[in-house]
């Protein structure tokens, strides 16, 4: 979900436990290379990120509602067809890391959009997000969930604008928070022919994030007092519960919460990802989680499914952040409505980051583990489901 600095620091403070391992294996833990801000279109020859073998990749800046231009990073097939493509819109995590390929040290993320570039034979378009990457505006860590949604939304609409794009065969493509932005988006795209999401969730945000506490509390307690596991975790989630209604609400201040309360304030610091210091969530605002915590997930699935539009969803079943029953939700939700339009896939042994993980759950109490490795397979099972939504409708 994120390949925040937060993230990597507490999986550096758990390093022996398994679950947490994994954790910072699917939350990105690799560094990423920063790319230096251009305010304009980058000259002939330029480019923005590591080159990609029979690719072709374009780099602009869009000028966006709110006055200012972020980057877009536009990819096809170098040997493309003389006609119109089908397209896809990739929606990223939530951390504020790059979204364009880095030349070293390229992450499961990473290395799955390279292949989605290389074998889709669609354009590709992903976003930067503010102040990162090469985009204007506001820094990152400062944006709102609805100021991100925007920006997203201006990519769709320049997409579905491109004369080389096949309007009637545009996919979007969310990976973890981005697939809670993809079925959002779909208002904006009549025609639709399908959504992606991988490592998600459509649960209020509320709710994953006390989930997420009871895992990662388990995982911690489990590997230092295994017997004391379930009262301990059972003792402190009350408060967990008690910490998430309070700064989720609208206009709440964790900071000031915590000042008041020593309950909140521990509470505050048992989750994954805080920086009480810099007052931040995985890297991200009290306002981005907060507005993220009001939105209507749930129902959009559902209007997705009134459209007709297939839905794939998949996730790893080795996945720290996202749960199994968060995913099968989504399905359950457009099944609802309309059966045959959704499908869920689980990739066996493999991370939220798209890693191949041996004996993710044999491992969970291991004080030794094997770090995870980038296999293709979760790539493979996604192309799939965007092969079969692009696919002409047979004739009749």
């Amino acid at each position: 979900m994120s390949r925040s600095r937060s993230r990597r620091q507490c999986a550096r403070r758990s390093r022996g436990a398994a679950l947490l391992a994994l954790t910072a294996a699917g939350a990105h833990a690799l560094t990423v290379r920063a790319i230096v801000a251009q305010e304009a279109a980058p000259a002939s020859g330029a480019r923005c990120e590591a080159p990609i073998g029979g690719v072709e990749t374009r780099c602009a800046m869009l000028r966006v509602p709110a006055g200012y231009a972020v980057r877009t990073i536009r990819t096809q097939p170098s040997d493309a067809p003389p006609r119109r493509l089908p397209a896809l819109l990739f929606v990223q995590w939530l951390s504020c890391d790059p979204v364009a390929i880095p030349d070293s040290q390229p992450d499961g993320w990473a290395l799955m959009l390279a292949d989605m570039a290389r074998r889709s034979g669609a354009i590709m378009m992903r976003t930067e997000k503010t102040g990162i990457g090469g985009s204007g505006g506001p820094a990152c860590a400062t944006l709102g969930y609805d100021d991100e949604l925007a920006l997203h939304r201006a990519s769709l609409a320049a997409l579905r604008r491109d004369p080389a794009v096949d309007t009637t065969r545009i996919v979007l493509v969310g990976g973890s928070m981005g697939g809670t932005m993809v079925p959002l988006l779909a208002a904006d795209a009549p025609g639709l022919a399908g959504i992606v999401v991988w490592g998600t969730t459509t649960l209020t945000w509320g709710e994953h994030l006390v989930r997420l506490d009871r895992r990662v509390l388990e995982g911690r307690v489990t590997r230092s007092r295994p017997a004391q596991a379930p009262a301990q975790v059972a003792g402190v989630m009350p408060m967990q519960l008690r910490w998430h209604a309070q700064w989720l609400a609208p206009g709440a201040e964790p900071h000031a919460l915590a000042a008041r309360d020593t309950a909140l304030a521990a509470a505050w610091a048992r989750q994954l990802g805080v920086d009480t210091a810099a007052r931040t969530l995985y890297g991200r605002s009290t306002r981005f989680h907060q507005e993220a915590a009001a939105q209507p997930w749930e129902r959009a699935w559902r209007e997705v499914a009134a459209r007709g539009v297939r839905v794939a969803v998949l996730r790893g079943a080795c996945d720290a952040l996202m749960d199994r029953e968060e995913h099968e939700r989504i399905r359950d939700i457009v099944q609802g409505v309309s059966p045959a339009l959704a499908t869920f896939d689980e990739v066996p042994a493999t991370t939220h980051g798209l890693l191949a993980s041996d004996g993710c759950e044999a491992r969970r109490d291991a004080t030794t583990w094997s770090p995870p490795r980038y296999d293709g397979r979760a790539t493979a099972a996604l192309l799939a489901r965007v092969a079969a939504m692009l696919a002409p409708a047979p004739r009749r």
